[in-house]
């Protein structure tokens, strides 16, 4: 499987492996009041919404873990890039770096992740010559990124 899987499919798991079981019981609690408030109090579940449990377990998961995470988005994302350069039609996307116009797009938590000694990148890795040319840039790509909330509900990778 993929490493993903570890904060994706296995949210829950990863949390009660690395975290502890009162997160778990807090979150479960959590979810159960929203559920029941959405539900006008006919939703007795305890199910945590997905983007909950994946910050959750990201949080939780021992740096190296996280880097290797980072490190499987940062490639899967370059090689759908220079995929696509190909018909890129920008002037230029076909001879200049094909991350130019995106390196921006992947969120900061995952270069942070990259950007330490337990991510362990081989200095001929494409992801460590990409962590680089986004650290060069890095309040130019910052500020390129979306706003994440139009009514300022902070991001949840902010607490991670």
């Amino acid at each position: 499987s993929i490493l993903q899987d570890q904060i994706l499919g296995d949210g829950e798991a990863t949390i009660a492996r690395f975290g502890s079981r009162s997160t778990l019981d807090r979150l479960k609690r959590e979810a159960r009041d929203l559920n029941l408030e959405a539900g006008l109090g006919r939703i007795k579940s305890d199910f945590i919404e997905p983007e909950t449990l994946v910050w959750e377990a990201w949080r939780v998961l021992p740096p190296r873990e996280r880097a290797q995470i980072a490190h499987e988005i940062i490639s899967g994302f370059l090689e759908r890039v220079q995929q696509a350069s190909a018909v890129d039609p920008r002037p230029g996307a076909r001879t200049e770096d094909p991350m130019k116009w995106h390196r921006h797009r992947p969120m900061p938590v995952f270069w942070l992740a990259l950007d330490t000694p337990e991510a362990r990148l081989d200095p001929d890795d494409p992801v460590k010559r990409e962590l680089e040319a986004w650290k060069n840039d890095r309040e130019k790509l910052l500020g390129r990124r979306p706003v994440f909330s139009q009514t300022g509900t902070k991001p949840p990778w902010d607490a991670v």
